[in-house]
């Protein structure tokens, strides 16, 4: 790698002490936002995964059965926009889940 610190030598100039910092302390805030986006985008997809590829499953259920929550015993809050259901069962879900596609389709 000396023929890359004898060209940047060779076609740059030098930049001062206090210049060089600044930078350093830009560039290590951008490292460290690019480090953690990473870092969630590999989390994301080993737990995406291992989710249960099942369609008619919404993502709330699809992780309750990850975490094996009982969903007859537990509610399952669901929030779409401004609006708020409270599913029980798979009965429940169905239902408010085609409320809310003919509440979308009619306001479009």
């Amino acid at each position: 790698m000396g023929w890359l610190r004898r060209w940047m030598r060779r076609n740059t100039r030098p930049i001062t002490k206090e210049n060089a910092e600044y930078w350093k302390g830009k560039l290590s805030i951008v490292y460290a936002i690019c480090a953690w986006h990473i870092f969630g985008f590999t989390i994301y997809g080993l737990i995406n995964s291992k989710l249960p590829q099942d369609p008619n499953l919404s993502i709330g259920q699809r992780y309750a059965e990850i975490l094996n929550i009982d969903l007859k015993t537990h509610k399952l809050h669901r929030i779409t926009g401004f609006t708020y259901s409270g599913v029980t069962n798979q009965a429940d879900f169905d239902e408010n889940k085609a409320k809310l596609t003919e509440t979308e389709s009619t306001s479009l």
